[in-house]
């Protein structure tokens, strides 16, 4: 038995097309535009309608408004722009006021000519013969004359658009603005809800519909002075205080209007009151033609309530140079939201602040933080001496509280003048004193720091204590006695710090006042000195002075010098003859004092110059004289800030000799005992022996060679890298190479390299091919000429290295290779690698290719190339090709069959053993391979497009075009199928790609017809299959052809089924399960189903009921569409007729006519009882 289906989903798909036109610019042709205000309007108003377009630089635009033609006036004579109106009602002016009359007739004048004609015009309201002049609002401040003909009238009712088309030529197009002749409610509002009651009220109401004249501000009293109504009002308490209040809009076309302010100071309003403002608005949505009887009246309401102001300091303490800000917060004062109001000097409203030190303080005069906020603010700042009223100064000190009294005018429990208070503190702060150093020498520029707050006395300065105060001061102690103060000038280190900073300068020789006072230290007594600094307090933290004191000590300490090495290298000996690299002059000595004294400046590296004579530096002979150019005086440079530590190079003149003396000498002016000494250091001149290695004995044809030399002679500075320099061969310092095949008589200097500062140890590499030309078999000779051995003798030392030969490697990139298949040669062969900076070669004919069926041998088609400079490593390729009847042998070209050996040799000119011209073979086999087909997924839907894949070298006849093949596809719906192209992706891959699009429709071309759930199947058929995969073969008989099959599935992937039902449910009509299903009783048999896939299917969802012998007793059925990714619960209804025990079963299926399983059958088991 058939039902009627069942409803599940109702989908609707909307789908937006955007059509994008891109118009191409053209010379000379500039887009124009078109705007229209108001876009919203009513009854008697007009429309300005304007046009800029560059391109009108004569004649005039084409526009139209609802199809009619529109004036439109140029602007001015050299202008492109142009203005136009429109207009619906036009009215017969019987007392000719120039404004409409209660019960004057209102017509729409469609034929534009300021004359009422009753074939052609209609009548609004009233009553007209024929023949009366009409008139319109006419623009007040129009950009060009207009009169009541310019008008264009339009013939529309209330809630129409009026479309305005300009028909712009260049470039040609319409430019469309909409506007709506449509009434509309006007909108009240306040400026705020709640209201002082010395409040300022203001009133705006938003109404397009008084927006009559968009070229001028338009103002109401009244509305239509005929109607003599007035349009806003106000009211407190519901009493009308206001009857009649203009309105004046904002701006020309705003909409927006602003009545006059109303004040309720006069009104002597008493909190709480109510205050309304009422709206009369007579042009309402539904009322055509205004009239006294039909208006809304649009009201907003706000109150008047008083509130306790809040007072607060910023701070909870603060410090002498700090501003104190007080804020009041009391909605109260805010009389005037559109004002920014502040506070009165005396009296209710009033703020006062002041101090245990002052009880009696000084009225401070806030100001509003903003328009509108009911914040106060204002700041004083503080003074230890007296109080300045109108600079707002209070005088304070240490451990005052600070007052600030606000006198609310009415709190809101209505007590007039009542005081309210915040309380702060102010608080001084004890000094810290201390001095950069524990102990000075002569000279030394030493700092002394205070933090005192209580000093800061301006924080947008650096403030500042003068010595001449001896506010800070210093003096020295000599074994207890004491010296006279100098004063000390403090500076703040910068703006609001609180840190202030002195210096003086300790000074072995006398006293000096100043700015930066000279302390007397004798250093060259036996006395103890210290220096002591002492720091007057005016406040600290307890409110008293106080005297702060700290001390250091003076002393001198003996000076250390040393040098950096015990030995140094002289420069080239005078009897050495060319030629020479070896500079004239010798090493360069670095020298290093030790000396806190020197440190006199902790701020900056301290400088001595040569003239100070500090440091000198001799060479003597053997026999104690010095040497020419000596000795010298040098300048001393401190490492660092604050180190104490100070170095000097110097280089050895080219009169310095091996044996010869360095002596230094430092002339401590102060050493520990406070008196004159000379601190001395000695090193030798000495040569050294060269030691010149190699890091290898034996090298390939461009190998590379690392030389080392170690020789401290050439370790001229210590600080950089030297360098011996490449200029000539066989010269004296130098080292050069030359090989076999060079010759001794082309010998190559080379230059090497210190690997780093101070090491004495240099480097270079030697490139065979590059640096010299080597063969296999070469003797590479290395030569450094050593200017001065240890004992001062010229000598050469040598070192060689072996050039070797070696054996090539032939290697193929397979062990076994298919028909057709490309094959890659690798040779590595060393010797080859004649030059490391350039790609090389081995000749085509140097490499031969055979097989088992192919025995005439045949060359490469072209060279084998280097894979990079400098690797040895050369590759080229060949192609197979299966063995035709008649082949024709070429190049390049090898013809094999299944079960071929493949054999290539190269001729390797030199073995390592030294032998020539020996073959060096690789060899491979040949087998045919099965070809794979297949689809890119798994599983596709409906418009989906899938990618086939071939892959089979075999059908890659021709390696060097990109070649194609027809393949048959097949669906369950459509076993016909159709054939699709598959394409090499590029010439010799041996992969060939297509693509077929499946669809619901027959739609003709590469496009398969396909149902959800069914299998598509695509077949290609292998003539040169892999013998093990041709069923039945026997080994020696001929290989059958395979078909290789690419299946995929619709809807999901392979085997899934796109629905899943659960196992049914019993239910009772109202939804609920029964415990207990009895003869006679409705039940409901009910599956969730679920669509696991991404689009909509359509189904026929079918319950069957079969009784314990199998018969069916009942077969019901539901047809409709579940959507992707949906769950539905289903059920049907049985009136079970016998008890008994009873199976139920559920399918899905895609129609009667197409009975494809969608889902499992899921089965349940019913007892039904008796009654």
């Amino acid at each position: 038995m058939r039902k009627s289906g069942v409803l599940i989903a109702l989908i609707l798909i909307f789908s937006v097309f955007t059509l994008t036109v891109q118009i191409q610019p053209v010379k000379a042709q500039q887009e124009g535009e078109i705007t229209a205000k108001p876009l919203r309007f009513s009854q008697f108003g007009i429309v300005e309608v304007r046009v800029n377009d560059p391109d009108l630089a004569v004649g005039v635009p084409s526009v139209e408004a609802n199809g009619k033609p529109l004036t439109m006036k140029r602007l001015g004579s050299l202008s492109t722009e142009f203005v136009g109106y429109i207009r619906v009602w036009s009215w017969h002016d019987v007392n000719a006021n120039g404004r409409w009359d209660v019960n004057e007739p209102i017509v729409k004048d469609l034929d534009n000519d300021g004359v009422y004609n009753p074939t052609v015009d209609k009548i609004v309201n009233g009553t007209l013969s024929g023949g009366e002049t009409l008139t319109s609002i006419i623009p007040q401040n129009p950009p060009v004359t207009v009169t009541y003909g310019d008008i264009l009238t339009v013939d529309v009712e209330h809630g129409e658009p009026i479309n305005i088309v300009y028909h712009e030529t260049a470039p040609p197009r319409d430019l469309t603005v909409t506007v709506y002749y449509m009434k509309t409610t006007g909108v009240i509002s306040l400026d705020r809800a709640i209201y002082p009651e010395k409040g300022k009220v203001y009133i705006t109401v938003v109404d397009s519909d008084l927006n009559e004249d968009p070229t001028s501000v338009q103002s109401w009293t009244v509305y239509f002075p005929p109607l003599n109504k007035p349009i806003l009002s106000f009211a407190v308490n519901q009493t009308i205080t206001h009857p009649s209040i203009t309105l004046t809009e904002e701006g020309t076309c705003s909409s927006t209007f602003n009545a006059e302010m109303v004040d309720l100071e006069p009104l002597h309003v008493e909190a709480p009151e109510t205050l309304t403002a009422n709206y009369t608005d007579y042009s309402i949505p539904g009322v055509e033609v205004p009239n006294p009887k039909n208006y809304r009246i649009v009201s907003v309401g706000a109150v008047v309530l008083t509130f306790t102001g809040k007072v607060s300091f910023d701070k909870e303490t603060y410090k002498i140079g700090e501003t104190a800000t007080v804020t009041v917060e009391d909605p109260d004062l805010n009389l005037d939201s559109q004002k920014i109001e502040t506070t009165p000097p005396a009296g209710p409203c009033s703020l006062w602040v002041s101090s245990t030190s002052d009880p009696a303080g000084f009225p401070l005069t806030l100001v509003e933080t903003g328009t509108d906020t009911g914040i106060f603010e204002g700041n004083f700042t503080f003074s230890f001496e007296t109080t300045v009223t109108d600079l707002r100064i209070l005088k304070v000190f240490s451990g005052d509280y600070l007052y600030a009294n606000y006198t609310d005018e009415k709190n809101e429990a209505g007590v007039e003048n009542y005081l309210v208070t915040d309380v702060s503190t102010f608080k001084t702060f004890t000094a810290s004193v201390n001095l950069d150093k524990d102990t000075y020498g002569p000279e030394h520029l030493a700092t002394l720091t205070v933090v005192d707050p209580d000093e800061n006395f301006d924080p947008y300065m650096p403030n500042i204590m003068p010595y001449t105060t001896l506010k800070a001061n210093v003096h020295t102690v000599l074994d207890g006695v004491p010296t006279d103060r100098r004063g000390i000038t403090l500076v703040e280190t910068g703006n609001n710090t609180d840190i202030f900073e002195g210096k003086f300068i300790v000074d072995p020789y006398g006293w000096k006042n100043a700015s930066t006072p000279h302390v007397y230290a004798p250093f060259n007594t036996t006395k103890a000195i210290t220096v002591i600094c002492v720091y007057n307090e005016a406040i600290d933290e307890f409110g008293g002075p106080r005297i702060h004191e700290v001390s250091a000590r003076c002393r001198t300490y003996r000076g250390v010098v040393s040098l950096d090495r015990g030995s140094y290298s002289p420069g080239r000996n005078p009897s050495t003859p060319s030629p020479c690299i070896v500079p004239e002059m010798g090493s360069i000595v670095e020298i290093t004092v030790t000396d806190p004294d020197l440190n006199r400046n902790p701020h900056t590296p301290d400088i001595y110059r040569e003239t100070e004579h500090l440091l000198k530096l001799d060479v003597q002979n053997q026999t104690g004289f010095s040497r020419l150019g000596y000795p010298v005086w040098l300048n001393l440079t401190e490492t660092d800030v604050d180190t104490g530590i100070f170095k000097v190079r110097h280089r050895l003149n080219e009169n310095v000799v091996k044996d010869d003396r360095i002596n230094v000498y430092y002339m401590d002016e102060f050493d520990e005992t406070g008196k004159n000494a000379t601190i001395t250091a000695s090193a030798l001149i000495l040569t050294h022996t060269g030691v010149l290695s190699v890091d290898k004995s034996v090298v390939h044809p461009g190998g590379t060679i690392i030389v080392t030399l170690k020789d401290e002679d050439w370790n001229i500075n210590p600080s950089i890298r030297d360098i011996i320099p490449a200029v000539t061969a066989e010269a004296w310092g130098g080292v050069d190479v030359w090989t076999t095949t060079s010759g001794r008589e082309n010998k190559v200097p080379i230059q090497l390299v210190e690997t780093g500062p101070n090491t004495g140890e240099f480097k270079a590499e030697i490139v065979l091919g590059v640096t010299i030309p080597a063969s296999p078999g070469d003797l590479v000779t290395i030569t450094y000429y050593d200017e001065q051995n240890a004992v001062g003798r010229r000598v050469k030392t040598v070192q060689t290295v072996e050039v070797a030969s070696s054996t090539a490697k032939v290697l193929l990139n397979k062990e076994i290779y298919s028909l057709n298949e490309l094959v890659t040669v690798t040779i590595i062969d060393p010797d080859r690698n004649e030059d490391p900076n350039f790609v090389e070669t081995i000749r085509a004919d140097e490499v031969y290719i055979k097989s088992t069926s192919q025995y005439v041998e045949v060359n490469l088609a072209k060279p084998l190339v280097e894979t990079g400079p400098n690797t040895g490593t050369f590759t080229g390729t060949f192609q197979l090709k299966a063995l035709p009847k008649t082949p024709t042998y070429q190049a390049g070209v090898c013809y094999v069959q299944q079960d071929d050996g493949l054999t290539v040799t190269y001729i390797d000119p030199k073995t390592a053993e030294g032998k020539a011209n020996v073959p060096i073979v690789a060899s491979a086999t040949v087998k045919q391979v099965t070809a794979k087909l297949e689809f890119d997924q798994a599983g596709y839907r409906y418009n989906d497009t899938a990618t086939l894949t071939l892959i089979d070298p075999e059908t890659n006849k021709d390696p060097n075009v990109i070649e194609s093949l027809e393949i048959p596809i097949t669906s369950d719906t459509n076993p016909a199928g159709l054939r699709i192209t598959l394409t090499e992706t590029e010439p010799n891959s041996g992969v060939f790609v297509g693509e077929v699009r499946f669809v619901e429709k027959e739609i003709g071309g590469s496009a398969l017809l396909v149902r959800i759930g069914d299998t598509v199947k695509a077949k290609f058929v292998d003539e040169t299959p892999a013998p093990e995969d041709v069923p039945g073969y026997v080994p020696g008989t001929p290989i059958k052809a395979v078909e290789v099959v690419a299946t995929a599935r619709i809807g999901l992937a392979m085997g899934e089924l796109p629905f899943e039902v659960s196992p049914p449910e019993f239910l009772d009509l109202e939804g609920k399960p029964i415990g207990k299903i009895t003869v006679g009783i409705p039940v409901l048999i009910s599956s969730n189903i679920t669509n696991k896939a991404t689009f909509n299917i359509d189904m026929l969802y079918i319950v069957q009921i079969k009784d314990a012998e199998g018969r069916v007793v009942n077969l019901n059925f539901v047809e409709g569409t579940v959507p992707a990714k949906k769950s539905y619960l289903l059920s049907i209804a049985w009136t079970p007729e016998k008890e008994g025990v009873y199976k139920v079963e559920v399918y899905t299926w895609r129609s009667w006519v197409e009975p494809v399983a969608l889902s499992k059958v899921v089965t349940a088991s019913m007892i039904v009882f008796p009654v």
